[in-house]
């Protein structure tokens, strides 16, 4: 349960996602709410750090009741279901030649498990974004993005 997949994409392949990150980033902060701040160029993960302090002083201060709920995203790359992906950038208004060049760019392509310099047989993922890929943090915005409106 504690190991994590880490992926090593060959240098043609991250050419292509480099590409198609880099157009993603022109347009990311458009489509993803600005309180999504991981992974975000020019935003700052600490920024929900002083969110949520800031929220707890005035409850407090204010003597208010609330809930604060915390949502823990272990192993969140491996979870992403491609379906929801789709739909996700669907609903965000990405084009169908779009979604098909990151369906491809994430469907594709076999996994080998190294076990002591000893590569096992090759076979096909079903779900999860590829950690080392450009892509995927902004990928995973998109997707946990269209959580936080559910």
């Amino acid at each position: 349960e504690q190991f994590r997949p880490i992926c090593l994409l060959n240098v043609s392949f991250k050419i292509f996602t480099k590409v198609g990150t880099n157009r993603l980033t022109q347009i990311a902060h458009s489509v993803v709410q600005p309180s999504q701040t991981a992974f975000m160029p020019g935003r700052h993960i600490l920024e929900g750090v002083v969110v949520l302090h800031e929220t707890l002083h005035e409850i407090h201060s204010k003597k208010l009741d609330g809930v604060i709920l915390k949502v823990d995203f272990e192993k969140a790359y491996d979870k992403v279901k491609w379906p929801f992906l789709q739909q996700a950038m669907r609903m965000k208004g990405f084009s169908e030649t779009w979604r098909h060049q990151v369906d491809t760019q994430v469907q594709k392509g076999s996994v080998g498990i190294k076990v002591n310099d000893d590569i096992g047989h090759y076979f096909q993922t079903h779900k999860g974004l590829r950690q080392g890929d450009s892509m995927s943090p902004l990928l995973f915005n998109i997707v946990a993005d269209m959580l936080a409106v559910i």
